[in-house]
């Protein structure tokens, strides 16, 4: 395969150095953009999406704190990503110019060879026509004794540039061995920021629901002791649920940053890292799956509470009491209704829980 003048023929085929460095900053650049849109659409549409009451308990719980912190070491393990990232990319632009200048003095040092087999050549050619020259004369043996010390100098400084080509192709292929492992690096690095985001996602949505499933329950708790408690143990279970997600969490952090020490040592031990990414992609779908079914778990909770009501408002209606008919001839005198104690006029005037402003039981509906 023919190859220009400013590259390098590899296994794979010729490798043009000078735009090596400058695609690799793009392509970085680009993966880079997108990581953080990603992690800061999610973060914004779960911070307006709750409502106030909701903020101050998301910000004021100790679930709320322990995200805090998460999401804080997450950040600053984002940051060292990025500033790796960064160093990475440094380090590859640094690559690609030495080995472009590399390229070039190997270059420089082809075409030297070329003029020194040339001048050879020619100097072979000058021998040969003064030995046919000197053939005749008497000093054929000094042209000769001549001709052998020009031919040992002209192959002593053919072998010092062959020396030097091969030491330049070897330092050469060093370089491009060094550029080829900052660029696993670079990758590496990239699937590890997009894991991350997508495991705080997962935790943010996991919270959110087992939030709303607690506020539900709680509603639905100052009317039926048994509705309260089932869907207080499902609250339990869907806590657990997410113990459990916060866990197998802590354990893919823990793979992380295993990995991320592996990455360091990425040369030696590249199966091992490989094996581990896939374990890791593994908990991660794991962990997906028992998020839909916490969602179900949540889902029939809701419908449950929505039986609840239901089966609330139809016995409100049933015990209502009918009006009956007031019997012919003289009124009879009802007695005043006595005033209620204070202890019991403080739930009705504040409404039953789990009852509507209009469905408040008073004193002509118990």
């Amino acid at each position: 395969m023919h190859a220009g003048p400013r590259s390098i023929v590899t296994r794979t085929g010729p490798l043009d150095l000078p735009w090596q460095p400058l695609g690799l900053g793009v392509l970085a650049g680009y993966v880079l953009a997108i990581v953080i849109s990603r992690r800061a659409a999610p973060r914004l549409q779960t911070h307006t999406a709750l409502t106030p009451e909701d903020r101050g308990e998301a910000e004021g719980g100790p679930r709320a704190r322990m995200l805090h912190r998460v999401r804080r070491a997450n950040a600053h393990r984002v940051t060292d990503l990025e500033t790796r990232l960064r160093a990475s990319d440094q380090r590859a632009a640094a690559l690609g110019e030495e080995a472009a200048q590399r390229a070039q003095q190997v270059a420089d040092l082809q075409a030297a060879l070329e003029a020194a087999k040339g001048r050879l050549a020619e100097l072979e050619a000058a021998l040969k026509a003064e030995r046919r020259e000197a053939a005749a004369s008497k000093g054929l043996l000094r042209a000769e004794r001549e001709r052998t010390e020009i031919l040992e100098k002209a192959r002593a400084a053919a072998v010092r540039v062959r020396c030097r080509a091969c030491d330049m192709a070897q330092d050469t292929s060093k370089v491009l061995g060094q550029l080829r492992d900052a660029n696993f690096d670079l990758e590496d690095a990239q699937e590890e920021v997009e894991t991350l985001s997508q495991r705080v996602v997962e935790v943010e949505q996991a919270l959110h629901h087992a939030q709303t499933l607690h506020r539900l329950e709680v509603k639905s708790a100052a009317d039926h002791a048994a509705q309260v408690m089932e869907l207080r143990a499902e609250l339990e279970e869907s806590e657990a649920a997410q113990h459990e997600a916060e866990l197998r969490l802590r354990e893919a952090l823990r793979v992380q940053e295993q990995l991320e020490e592996d990455t360091q040592l990425a040369t030696q031990d590249a199966k091992s890292a490989i094996r581990q990414q896939v374990e890791a992609h593994e908990c991660i779908r794991k962990l997906q799956h028992e998020l839909q079914e916490s969602r179900a778990a949540v889902e029939q909770a809701v419908a449950k509470a929505a039986a609840v009501e239901t089966q609330l408002e139809e016995g409100v209606k049933t015990v209502a009491p009918k009006s009956t008919g007031r019997p012919r001839g003289r009124p009879r005198k009802t007695p005043a209704p006595k005033a209620p104690p204070a202890s019991a006029q403080a739930p009705a005037a504040a409404g039953t829980p789990g009852f509507s402003s209009k469905e408040s039981p008073g004193p002509e509906n118990p």
